[in-house]
């Protein structure tokens, strides 16, 4: 079985991977910093420091996006993409190819 690209990284390195895909989630959606903490209730410098990698994003409203928004917890955790909606699956394809080092 292959493993995943989180599964293959160092303990320390995870905050990153994390981070990378929310803002990479972010992005997908063509949303700011400041409109994305705003829709969902969180102060626009900790959404820069859960995207920097520097904490983990609250499992609580990451929950929230994942239920509003067709993203997995499984998506951000351990980038895997099945199960995360069609819409979104297209969106972050697209937000990758502009953004190869993402």
């Amino acid at each position: 079985m292959k493993k995943s690209g989180a599964a293959q990284l160092a303990k320390s390195d995870h905050k990153v991977f994390v981070g990378q895909n929310l803002a990479l989630a972010r992005t997908s959606l063509g949303k700011s910093q400041a409109a994305f903490a705003r829709d969902f209730g969180v102060a626009s410098n900790k959404l820069n420091q859960w995207e920097a990698g520097l904490y983990y994003p609250d499992p609580f409203v990451l929950r929230r996006i994942c239920d509003d928004l067709g993203f997995t917890m499984d998506w951000f955790y351990r980038g895997v993409q099945a199960g995360v909606s069609e819409q979104r699956a297209v969106g972050l394809r697209q937000a990758r190819a502009e953004k190869p080092e993402a």
